[in-house]
């Protein structure tokens, strides 16, 4: 479909980590896979009814961002980074890679940054943005 479709990569890791935690799925040698078996069957479903021709999978980074340095307290009360997602996310975008997805992230900025900043610019072209 024509337009540019943007997703928050982020948003779909941790939606396929928690909905898939208790399946505990894991590799031969006991990587755990289920957020990766869960983001490439909600990616593969949407590429096939979708078609896009245009996409770009956003990412936060684990650096601080600009919001971290003017406010404190910016996501105080987040749990921490689940230790067994962090090889499944390195799975994931190397799934995006091998498919030849567009993947960003950019350090100091988060995934909604990325996707803000992308569909003004496209807006601003006319282009239709999903």
């Amino acid at each position: 479909m024509n337009g540019l479709y943007l997703i928050d990569g982020m948003s779909l890791v941790f939606r396929a980590y928690h909905a898939l935690a208790k399946a505990d799925f894991k590799s031969p040698e006991g990587e755990p896979t289920f957020a990766v078996f869960g983001f490439v069957n909600i990616i593969t479903s949407f590429l096939e009814k979708e078609n896009p021709q245009k996409l770009v999978v956003a990412f936060d980074r684990k650096e601080a961002t600009f919001r971290e340095d003017m406010f404190a307290d910016y996501k105080a009360n987040r749990e921490e980074f689940p230790e067994d997602l962090v090889p499944q996310l390195a799975r994931i975008k190397e799934f995006l890679d091998i498919l030849g997805l567009e993947r960003l992230e950019k350090p100091g900025y988060e995934a909604d940054d990325i996707i803000g900043t992308l569909a003004k610019r496209a807006a601003a072209e006319n282009e239709s943005v999903y």
